[in-house]
């Protein structure tokens, strides 16, 4: 019987996640499986080495995306196959359908938490009910876990656990990154714990942390291949009835209920969506001092989760224990996420991003000549450029179109797009349709962002939807003007007409025309470069930022420290 091992969708798995799957595979008696990142292969077990030890077929398993920038996968066909996920995410609606369509019927989830295995047909329904909210919510569940409770535990003071879903190099990431070196600059205790890890080729924030003192733990230290390794919490609820709930918030709940009995903070700081939910709701089942829950742009309805009516139903449970805070970075952020909940205005607070000044280099005329002579850049050209992740969130394909209405009007202009992401190829292949592979660069995810920017005239942001985009606020420090849609908290974001434009509405016309202004006016272009970085300063500085985080963590944070 065929089995097909699915990673998430990059360019490769991590040798110890591998090893998990040859394990899992040998322990139930799999004889052959497939790897599907792309370049990915067919598996059959080598009997010849030992009975965890798997090699290649000539069998070929693509993954890709398709016009719409959305993961497909092409498999052989194999009736009665059996999947093997090394994600709990990976579960989009169509990539169970060409699942289906190659005749697989079992799935294994080899995950950092539980392995089990799991009807396919089941599973895609599932995702059907959930995309259309059907499902039926656990309102006693939610209610029940997220009432106000006394500590199980006893608090260490000063102690604060960040929690986010993963250490990617994003913007929320990021701002974790910066909050954690303010607090500990003040003799605060910061652990950081995430709930799942990447492949070895995605840029994170791991690096840094180390360098802070922090060593960040995750999910998948909490439990052991085949079996969860949590006790329950010492005098307070275990979050079992966690089962009831969707089974990716679940288990979060359970390994974050762990994480917090064992470093038993003051304060637990969750940031964004999924992992806010999951931690909102751990942290309140063990009675956690102070719960602090960090949004990072509009409200979770406007990505699509499938989960949004829960995650609605649970938030609002969580905002009425009397523990918890919500934040969020922008004016618009707070207000959105209010209307989402139902909430009075005022009970999600404002919050605005705090930056770090050396996070953004400022390197000299030669470094910059250099840099721009390695991407084959002319010395006097102007550029147009952007650092983004490639996700259908930053809209890409609206970035290329503006590009092509600017390039009409000034044939001498460069664009510059540093990043990485899954739309990658996607947006090579577009660059190609549009006529612009002569002037434009792709130089991947940058390891210096002040000399990324300095090699930029304008930046430009196209995104769907932004709190308050930290690219923006880089743009402006590094004195680089930033043309961006009206969408979310960009308008807050910027000196409107002295150190960026935001363009209205949100078209690659109304984007262009600002560009080329932008472009044809040297003056405007120097005033960005004088009163960026001060701006950005007074409205976004670290210390600032800070100190307001530390008023929203109150006394529970029980420590000395000033």
């Amino acid at each position: 019987m065929a089995s097909i091992a699915i990673s998430r969708p990059r360019d490769r798995i991590s040798d110890e996640r591998l090893n998990d799957v040859f394990a899992y595979a040998a322990s139930i008696g799999l004889n052959r499986f497939s790897l599907v990142p792309p370049g990915g292969a067919e598996y059959e077990a080598d009997r010849s080495i030992n009975k965890a030890s798997y090699c290649k077929t000539a069998a070929q398993v693509i993954s890709a995306t398709d016009n719409k920038g959305r993961q497909r996968i092409k498999l052989p066909f194999r009736p009665l196959g059996h999947i093997v996920i090394t994600e709990a995410e990976y579960t989009a609606g169509l990539l169970w359908f060409d699942i289906l369509k190659a005749g697989y019927l079992f799935v294994h989830f080899v995950t950092t938490v539980d392995p089990r295995k799991r009807l396919l047909p089941a599973l895609f329904a599932r995702a059907v009910i959930n995309r259309w909210g059907w499902h039926r919510i656990p309102s006693a569940t939610v209610a029940e876990m997220a009432k106000s409770r006394r500590p199980s535990y006893q608090p260490v003071p000063g102690t604060v656990l960040m929690v986010i879903e993963n250490l990617e190099r994003g913007g929320t990431q990021r701002q974790l990154l910066a909050a954690s070196s303010g607090l500990l600059g003040r003799g605060y205790d910061v652990k950081v714990f995430a709930l799942s890890r990447l492949e070895p080729n995605i840029p994170n924030i791991e690096e840094e942390m180390v360098l802070l003192g922090i060593v960040p733990k995750f999910a998948s230290e909490t439990f052991e291949l085949g079996r969860a390794s949590m006790l329950p919490p010492p005098g307070g609820p275990l979050p079992a009835d966690s089962v009831a709930l969707p089974r990716r918030i679940g288990l979060r709940i359970t390994a974050i209920a762990a994480a917090i009995t064992r470093h038993r903070p003051a304060i637990v700081h969750c940031w964004v969506d999924i992992a806010g939910v999951a931690a909102g709701l751990a942290g309140c089942s063990v009675g956690a001092p102070r719960i602090v829950i960090q949004f990072g742009g509009m409200a979770i309805f406007e990505r699509r989760d499938p989960n949004t009516k829960f995650l609605r139903q649970a938030y609002r449970a969580i905002w009425r224990n009397p523990s918890v805070r919500l934040l969020n970075n922008s004016r618009a952020g707070a207000r959105d996420t209010e209307d989402w909940l139902g909430l009075q205005p005022g009970n999600v607070c404002v919050l605005y991003n705090g930056f770090t000044q050396n996070s953004v280099g400022t390197p000299d005329s030669e470094a910059v000549a250099r840099f721009r002579t390695s991407l084959n850049i002319p010395a006097a050209a102007l550029v147009v450029g952007t650092v983004m992740r490639f996700i259908s969130a930053k809209d890409p394909y609206l970035w290329l179109d503006t590009a092509v209405l600017i390039a009409r009007a000034r044939p001498d202009v460069r664009f510059l797009i540093c990043g990485y992401g899954v739309l990658e190829r996607a947006i090579v292949k577009k660059i190609k349709e549009l006529g612009l592979g002569e002037c434009v660069v792709l130089s991947g995810p940058p390891t210096d962002v002040g000399l990324a920017y300095s090699a930029m005239d304008v930046v430009l942001l196209t995104s769907t939807v932004e709190g308050i985009p930290n690219i923006m606020i880089e743009a402006q420090a590094a004195g680089r003007p930033v043309v961006a849609p009206d969408i979310g908290g960009t308008s807050e974001a910027v000196l409107e007409g002295r150190t960026g434009v935001i363009a209205r509405p949100r078209s690659a016309a109304t984007l262009a025309k600002a560009v080329i202004a932008m472009l044809d006016e040297v003056d405007r272009r120097m005033r960005a470069r004088t009163e960026g970085p001060g701006f950005v300063a007074r409205r976004f500085g670290l210390d600032r930022m800070v100190e307001e985080t530390l008023r929203h963590y109150g006394s529970d944070l029980g420590s000395d420290q000033t």
